[in-house]
């Protein structure tokens, strides 16, 4: 055996690829698919794995030293820093929000998707150095989609059905972009992208007749839910202003059902700095998203599709934060490992 396959360092990376690729596949089909108390039995095993290779991959390759830890972290970010920065931005801000809610036991139980995201975008930035690492990621997404779909077919109970469909949307979306963006042949690409479309129909399908079976009662008018928001926002005081009145306070005066967009709910519940700091982020990835579609205009179609569906939930249909969405987290830290692979000259094939 060669001597760079006995390394300790070497042994750790890749164990810390395999239980993050572990982690985003159970994130993003274990979610939508389980009740929230049977999830978290199995995602936050998975999650404590991955924490320790993180630890682990960071004590064996710089001596656990944060001079050592930090040009690398800069490396890593190189391309996305902005963004990486805007988004740490945000999660403090939301945790800040969180401490004085008036639903702080409610919005707190939900908090496993953000802190898992934040842990696989840590995972990412540890792993993800070269264009197989990355792929090995995007394939991952891929297979939970599958995995989401395979699930669906089978006639098994769904807890989340259009959490489910975005699931199985993603996930066989990207995987045929990915494969279409490689240099196979023709018939090849014709295949993968037929057999993706052959699965995608029946298995949403399946999900909304699910959802059907389950759907909530009448909704509020969403007219009325903008007007109630708009007399709220007329009694602010100036600290209300500034910092809102804490995370899901929206969700108190709607009965639950939240105002449906993000940018209103950033506004009530964590005032002017979250509103800004959350339109900043999604300026800011759509930036990226541009920018890498002048380089990669096949791969940057994942991300265009994928955030997009993040995006449009948030803005229309989402009962709180983006930090919400599993689809958000691993996308977008993929989005910055594309541009650090961008700027290091790395390419996994020409023209994707």
């Amino acid at each position: 055996m060669r001597e760079q396959s006995q390394n300790p360092g070497r042994l750790c990376h890749k164990a810390l690829g395999g239980s993050l690729c572990l982690f985003i596949f159970l994130y993003l089909t274990v979610l939508p698919a389980l009740p929230m108390e049977t999830g978290k039995a199995l995602l936050l095993p998975a999650m404590l794995l991955l924490t320790v290779f993180i630890v682990l991959e960071a004590s064996l390759r710089f001596g656990g030293r944060p001079a050592r830890i930090r040009p690398m972290l800069r490396q890593r970010l190189s391309g996305c820093a902005a963004l990486a920065a805007l988004v740490g931005a945000y999660f403090c801000c939301a945790l800040l929000n969180l401490s004085y809610s008036p639903l702080k036991a409610q919005i707190f139980a939900g908090w496993l998707i953000p802190m898992g995201g934040a842990v696989i975008w840590l995972g990412i930035l540890f792993y993800a150095g070269s264009a197989d690492e990355v792929d090995n990621l995007i394939i991952c997404t891929a297979a939970s989609g599958m995995a989401g779909a395979a699930y669906a077919l089978a006639g098994f109970p769904i807890a989340d059905s259009r959490g489910m469909i975005r699931t199985v949307a993603a996930g066989l979306y990207t995987g045929a972009v990915f494969f279409l963006s490689a240099q196979y042949n023709r018939v090849f690409k014709a295949v993968v992208g037929t057999a993706a479309a052959g699965l995608m129909v029946p298995a949403v399908w399946r999900c909304a007749q699910w959802g059907a079976l389950a759907a909530p009662a009448a909704a509020l008018p969403r007219g009325d839910i903008m007007r109630s928001a708009v007399g709220q926002l007329e009694g602010y005081l100036t600290p209300e202003i500034l910092l809102g009145r804490g995370s899901g306070y929206d969700l108190s005066f709607t009965a639950g059902q939240g105002v449906q967009n993000f940018l209103l709910a950033d506004l009530l519940n964590g005032g002017v700095v979250r509103f800004a700091l959350g339109l900043a982020v999604w300026l800011c990835a759509s930036y990226f998203v541009f920018m890498l579609f002048l380089e990669r205009r096949g791969v940057s179609m994942i991300y265009l599709g994928v955030l997009g569906m993040a995006f449009t939930r948030a803005f229309f249909a989402g009962h709180e934060s983006f930090l919400l969405d599993p689809l958000f987290w691993p996308f977008c830290a993929l989005l910055a490992a594309e541009h650090t692979m961008i700027k290091t000259g790395r390419r996994r094939f020409p023209g994707a």
